[in-house]
């Protein structure tokens, strides 16, 4: 019996490190939202699972996939959640906490760009890393270790702070206040004084400054201002120029994640690239090294936000598979991701970008391509496919975590989503061309202003599906928010996934999984050949009645 091939498509996938990165996950979230002791009896308890899985893996001396899984997940935990505990113990004993509630000098290395927290701008919030705080004896800034913190600024500071950028070293007088928790912050601190610069920062964030603030301004001349301040949020995720009523707009009609960049620019970007260099008729390794650099740079240039660091991973893990022609490497590209970015950033445990960044691209990965072929099967044409299966699994896949966060589940997200595709790509890639040219002298602003000014339509045509599909007041039904709303809507979407790939099965005859198809699934889990699994080894002989899959 031979199985299907959207079966075949499900079964391809390798998920041996999807369970390790969600108990990274869990352990991480736990260690940020309970008190240190219990995760150290996490931690006690993993390494003790570890042990005893290991022990009965030497004396039975076989190779069962559970017991691999359960030792890497376990043994990866614990590691994790060990690093963990170091990290906020450093964060509990900081120099800064014995300031809280008094005015001191500090030295902060801005992590990330100003950002607005009321539509009138009232305030402003500036994540830093403190480098010192108050004085020695000889009035140098007295130097502690590195630690994340939040700087508020109100009043008339506003101006002074909103133009800092990443990588700049500030000095300023604050009044520090506790932290505000479930994450690694070891203060807030309220800004009292205007920023003094000591360093303008890494030559590779000035130059990423540079460019973000010249496509802006060109984007400007060419564009009204709607669309002016539109681009360069859906192509570098700089929404400091998006009007409110665009924000609200992209928001009510699902769309708000086109101005977070994610994983399909990476992948516009990334693979347009890859493109232009295998045309040239580069090597695979040259080919790869070049799609690793435009990832390393986009990332740079784009801000490292959960979405971003997590595409950033699984495309460099990705470019790194095409290298060896391995071609189910986007599960464990996604795994990785999870663990690198968990591990540099704790605090994306708890982000619900990240979770819905995870969520939509697991579902694509393991259900785009049967959604795709079903689609397919009743005669829709190959790119529309695409297109209708992208939208709906990650308006599915991320419907419970908009519900826990909002309490809507929207009714137009899919239709949004989908006529908006056709011209995403457009920006996307012309309009990363359009940020490089700017960059270039007074002939590559205007080159670039040619290139915006012929993406005005596209933008004209997002703002208007983004109005018209967001301005419905049937477009979004309220559900609970919390957890019970998410279940609901995830019991909700599993029930359409359901339905979708029962009506797909019957389209292909109703046929059940085939044993070669289950025998090659658990290969996935082991790294191995069926035929080298315990019962093969006591009987000495391969599957009965069927091939060699590694034939």
């Amino acid at each position: 019996m031979t199985p299907s091939v959207g079966t075949t498509a499900l079964s391809s996938n390798d998920f041996r490190l999807i369970p390790p990165a969600l108990g990274c996950w869990a352990i991480t979230a736990v260690a940020l939202l309970l008190p240190s002791p219990v995760t150290l009896w996490l931690v006690i308890g993993c390494v003790a699972l570890c042990v005893m899985f290991v022990g009965r893996a030497v004396v039975v001396a076989e190779r069962w996939p559970v017991t691999a899984m359960i030792i890497a997940t376990a043994g990866l935990a614990a590691g994790v959640g060990s690093v963990l505990l170091l990290r906020i113990g450093v964060v509990e004993h900081h120099r800064l906490g014995a300031e809280i509630g008094h005015r001191t000098t500090v030295v902060v290395a801005v992590t990330d760009d100003p950002q607005w927290l009321a539509p009138n701008g009232s305030r402003l919030r500036v994540r830093v890393s403190v480098w010192a705080v108050g004085r020695d004896g000889a009035g140098h800034p007295r130097r502690v270790r590195s630690a994340d913190a939040v700087v508020f600024v109100s009043g008339a500071l506003r101006g002074d702070w909103a133009i800092v950028s990443p990588g700049q070293r500030l000095e300023a007088v604050v009044a520090v206040r506790a932290p505000p928790g479930h994450d690694l912050t070891v203060a807030t601190l309220n800004a009292t004084s205007a920023p003094t610069m000591l360093d303008a920062g890494p030559a590779y964030l000035q130059v990423s400054a540079a460019i973000r603030w010249r496509f802006a301004q060109v984007a400007q001349r060419a564009l009204p201002s709607e669309q002016a301040g539109l681009l360069p949020g859906l192509v570098l995720g700089d929404t400091s120029g998006v009007d409110d009523a665009v924000r609200d707009d992209f928001r009510a009609a699902s769309l708000s994640h086109l101005l977070a960049v994610s994983g399909a620019n990476f992948a516009l970007i990334t693979g347009a690239a890859i493109l232009l260099v295998a045309f040239a008729g580069a090597g695979p390794r040259t080919t790869a090294i070049i799609g690793i650099v435009v990832i390393v740079g986009f990332a740079v240039v784009v801000r490292p936000s959960p979405s971003v660091v997590r595409a950033a991973g699984m495309g460099i893990v990705g470019v790194l598979a095409l290298m060896m022609s391995r071609r189910s490497h986007a599960m464990p590209a996604l795994g990785t991701a999870i663990i690198v970015a968990l591990l540099w950033w704790p605090s994306m445990a708890l982000d619900a970008g990240f979770a819905m960044s995870v969520a939509a691209s697991a579902a694509l990965i393991a259900c785009g391509g049967p959604c795709a072929e079903w689609l397919r099967a009743h005669r829709i044409p190959n790119g529309l496919a695409q297109v209708l299966a992208m939208a709906v699994i990650a308006q599915l896949a991320t419907a419970p975590v908009v519900a826990m966060i909002s309490g809507r589940f929207s009714v137009v997200g899919v239709l949004a989503n989908i006529v908006v595709a056709p011209v995403l790509g457009l920006i996307s890639v012309f309009g990363a061309i359009a940020a490089v040219a700017a960059s270039c002298g007074p002939v590559g602003q205007i080159c670039a202003e040619l290139v915006i000014r012929a993406l005005e339509p596209e933008l004209w045509w997002m703002l208007a599906c983004a109005r018209t599909l967001g301005n419905q007041g049937w477009g979004a039904i309220p559900v609970p928010d919390g957890m019970v709303g998410a279940l609901l809507v995830a019991v909700l979407s599993a029930a359409i996934a359901g339905l979708v790939r029962g009506l797909w099965q019957h389209r292909r005859g109703g046929r059940p999984l085939a044993p070669l198809a289950r025998r090659r699934r658990l290969s996935r889990w082991t790294g191995n050949q069926f035929r080298d699994g315990p019962s093969q080894q006591r009987s000495g002989r391969a599957g009965a009645g069927h091939p060699d899959p590694g034939g």
